[in-house]
């Protein structure tokens, strides 16, 4: 049991212990089951039954649901960005990416219910106003044209996973084609998936709770909940769609151009009364990915600039996020290194997950790797002595031909003397070089030089 913001919050574990990617084996703990009472929400299940609160929606879950592992969660999915190339979701158990093809849990085929959105979106919020905001989660129908048939045809319902909260049906249509079709969240379509994108990568859940990250120390878990108060207190909101109707002088908080009579526009109560975006420019600052489901964080950027952001990047504005595990950086010491931020613990190898503090790596696509894993992924053979190149090693190269930087390899191909800082002729598309053309005729007496290269 552990008591968080004066209630009781009951948890059981199980111990586990996981190989993957250590070289010797460590105990993993795996969250199997947690009662807690973030905000109260309420829902209707497929029967019609209202849910009363987050609580509720955990008990009756609890009563129709086998425990889960977290690991278990959207295991063996396929992923929409690598297709076969990856065997399904494995979840690594603390950088919080597929182990298979390393993407992130979002691009992969994971079914959420409309309750684990409920909750995550719950967990934001403490106030009545944006509760009662959410306490339907529900499906929504709206009669509108289809864009994508004839001008002549007729109006159909479609029906949206989310609309705009506490607008007439006239103005929620308006939003919605106001909206990229890839972006209008219909059920079963395109948008209804990137809406889920969009909520897992602008709202991670490790920058809400404590119970989410991995191993935080009670100084750190600390640091979280009063971090997370302080953004609920002052930047979250979510905005409010009105339509112009008076013919008011409305301008854009991002492109700065006029809205007409008609147009629809986002206002943030943050922000004050008379700020508003088109429905199209009520993006995150630093991403520029459409605020999902209109939540937004107001802050301030390092210029003194107000503007709304996601929760990924106004937690950036804030804190450091560890490269590796993707969490806020609570600790007092920490890595910085390839322009990225890393707890001590996380700045591993990115292949194998060996500690890479006081050890050589190198760095490639901004993931560091230990020399053993880099030589075994990228080494490059010597087109001289046919062994490979360490990582730490100086070479030589022209196109796709590779030499130890050393007299006994790149040499002349015909009389063996040392190229090292020496013009050089190479043999178009394989891996002879020459220090002069009489060398180059004498072993290709019939073919001529192409070209001379430093």
């Amino acid at each position: 049991q552990r008591r968080v913001h004066g209630e009781t919050h009951q948890y059981i574990y199980t111990l586990g212990y996981s190989p993957a990617y250590r070289p010797r084996v460590l105990p993993v703990v795996f969250v199997i089951m947690a009662t807690a009472n973030a905000a109260g929400l309420s829902e209707v299940d497929g029967d019609g039954v209202p849910y009363d609160s987050i609580r509720e929606i955990d008990e009756i879950r609890e009563k129709k649901q086998k425990p889960v592992i977290s690991h278990e969660v959207g295991f063996g999915a396929p992923c929409n960005k690598c297709g076969d190339k990856c065997p399904g979701f494995d979840l690594h158990f603390w950088r919080k990416i597929c182990k298979n093809c390393r993407c992130q849990p979002y691009d992969h085929d994971i079914k959420s219910s409309d309750r684990e959105t409920a909750r995550k979106i719950g967990r934001l919020f403490d106030d009545e106003e944006h509760q009662e905001k959410y306490s339907s989660f529900k499906k929504f129908t709206l009669v509108m044209p289809d864009v994508e048939a004839s001008p002549s045809s007729p109006e159909i319902d479609f029906t949206f996973e989310w609309i705009p909260h506490n607008v007439s049906n006239n103005v929620a249509i308006k939003y919605m084609q106001s909206m990229p079709l890839e972006q209008q969240p219909i059920v079963g379509s395109a948008g209804a998936i990137e809406r889920t994108r969009r909520l897992n990568e602008q709202l991670p859940s490790h920058d809400q709770d404590p119970q989410f990250c991995d191993q935080l120390t009670p100084v750190e878990a600390d640091l979280l909940v009063q971090y997370v108060k302080q953004y609920k207190s002052q930047a979250i909101g979510i905005g409010q769609v009105d339509e112009n109707v008076t013919g008011s002088k409305w301008v854009c908080y991002k492109c700065h151009s006029t809205m007409l009579s008609g147009d629809v526009a986002v206002f943030a109560n943050k922000a004050g009364p008379h700020v508003c975006w088109h429905p199209r420019c009520f993006t995150c600052r630093t991403c520029n990915d459409i605020l999902v489901d209109l939540i937004y964080f107001w802050s301030k950027d390092d210029s003194g600039k107000y503007d709304v952001y996601c929760g990924r990047h106004y937690g950036n504005l804030h804190k450091p996020r560890c490269t590796a595990c993707d969490e806020l950086i609570f600790a007092q010491q920490y890595t910085h290194a390839e322009d990225c931020d890393w707890h001590l613990k996380h700045f591993c190898c990115w292949q194998c997950d060996i500690a890479l503090g006081g050890r050589q790596y190198v760095a490639k696509s901004n993931h560091p790797f230990c020399l053993n894993c880099y030589e075994m992924l990228f080494a490059k053979m010597c087109s001289t002595c046919n062994n490979v190149i360490a990582a730490n090693d100086p070479r030589v190269s022209h196109k796709n031909n590779y030499w130890h930087k050393a007299p006994g390899c790149f040499r002349c191909s015909h009389c063996h003397n040392s190229l090292i800082n020496k013009q050089f002729i190479p043999k178009q598309d394989q891996p002879f070089v020459f220090c002069s053309k009489k060398c180059r005729s004498a072993l290709f007496p019939r073919q001529s030089i192409s070209s001379v290269l430093d």
